[in-house]
């Protein structure tokens, strides 16, 4: 080891002052090497980069595992498993804490911790330390591949503090991974919940009347050409060099409504000086161009903030008095015969553009200006919810990225 190698984390616990020591994981690991006597012994693992899954659950009902898995490696409940060989030099170690046995393909090594060493630490430090990961890139010896047998991870050192500073780390980092996948499953569900009501909430085929509305609705829905729900207008030029970080007026550049923008646009941030095209709340904006590949994104943001200004390859239409612009971006965006009946307008093969002439005959079923209003506020609410919890995983990712970087040597 260096002798100008530091010893020390950039941030740690309060008491713990002993410089951390570099050890050879031949101390700390052990091998599990019991395997399946008969088949099907124990349910099917898949260990990814996202974690230890059962393998019904993570192929959607399917077990990929061989119909003979006779021989498998069995992962008892704490046990490590990683995939031995890679394409990237990355490589992934799981704990499994879903069962108290699985089986996996012998191409996954079984192992525990003895010793004074943390499991939850030593994974921690394994998947996202810098020493392994620089170990890893060693190992490729020509191909594709890089392998890391679980006899070649035995010889790595690691540098790591006592086993009581270990488990201090790892009790902090599993704080914040319970924090993710809770904000996760909330964002997951909120995210599930608006797709199952978009879909039940929109009439289907012909029929003038949804799987669901909210109560005290019963007339039927009206088919609506576009033409017939607002006035179409164009848009001035307005790009990336008219931008500037003290500029006179918030502004909307064609390329963010693919990149910044859904349903709806607000939290506005760019702006310029130059004036654009000003647009008022509930105007509808569309892009004209995409790439063939990305043609399902052509569809529309609806403006949800007052002073902004727009230009640049896109076009607008400003909603009459009996039209919700969030209801019909909400139903463009979403609902899968409209978006892609819109879709089938655009025009070209590499670049493809759509223009107001191509989809104004296009029909919408549209219903009475307070269901518009219920739907898209329902819709609305939801998004908050789903952006609440989006901003909280990226806070905790970001926290949890901040750690990891500071307090491992």
């Amino acid at each position: 080891m260096s002798e100008n190698k530091k010893l020390t984390p950039k941030i740690r616990f309060k008491g713990f002052t002993e410089d951390w020591e570099q050890r050879k994981l031949d101390k700390y690991l052990e091998q599990y090497t019991e395997v399946t006597k008969t088949n099907n012994q124990y349910p099917a693992l898949t260990s990814s980069r996202k974690g230890i899954f059962f393998q019904t659950e993570y192929f959607a009902g399917n077990q990929i595992a061989s119909e003979n898995n006779i021989g498998y490696n069995i992962v008892p409940r704490n046990y490590f498993t990683y995939r031995h060989m890679s394409d990237d030099e990355i490589f992934h170690f799981n704990i499994n804490d879903i069962c108290d046995f699985g089986i996996v393909s012998t191409l996954y090594p079984v192992f525990t911790t003895k010793n004074n060493m943390d499991s939850k630490y030593l994974q921690y430090q394994l998947n996202y330390g810098k020493e392994f990961y620089n170990y890893s890139i060693l190992q490729k010896q020509g191909g594709s591949r890089t392998y890391m047998y679980f006899a070649k991870l035995k010889e790595l050192y690691l540098t790591i503090p006592s086993y009581k500073e270990q488990c201090k780390i790892s009790s902090i980092l599993a704080e914040i991974d319970n924090l993710i996948t809770l904000h996760q499953r909330k964002y997951d569900k909120l995210v599930k919940i608006k797709s199952s009501l978009l879909e039940k909430m929109f009439p289907k085929n012909s029929s003038k009347i949804p799987e669901v509305r909210f109560k005290g609705f019963t007339e039927d829905w009206e088919q609506r050409k576009v033409a017939e729900i607002g006035d179409n207008f164009s848009t001035g030029t307005l790009g990336y060099a008219d931008l500037c970080d003290d500029g006179k007026y918030k502004c909307v550049l064609y390329g963010d409504l693919y990149t910044k923008f859904n349903e709806r646009i607000l939290n506005v941030k760019s702006r310029t000086n130059k004036e654009g095209t000003k647009v008022e709340i509930n105007d509808l904006l569309f892009p004209t161009s995409t790439t063939v590949d990305s043609i399902s994104l052509i569809a529309p943001s609806c403006v949800n903030q007052e002073n902004i200004r727009v230009g640049g390859d896109l076009f607008g239409i400003r909603p009459y008095r009996n039209i919700d612009g969030n209801f019909v971006s909400y139903c463009i965006n979403n609902f899968m015969p409209v978006k892609y009946s819109f879709a089938k307008q655009a025009q070209g093969l590499t670049i493809v553009h759509l223009q107001y002439n191509a989809i104004k005959n296009e029909e919408l079923m549209i219903p009475t200006l307070d269901e518009q209003k219920k739907m898209s506020q329902l819709f609305v609410n939801i998004d908050n919810l789903i952006t609440l919890h989006q901003r909280k995983l990226d806070k905790l990712q970001n926290i949890k990225k901040s750690l990891l970087d500071k307090m491992f040597v």
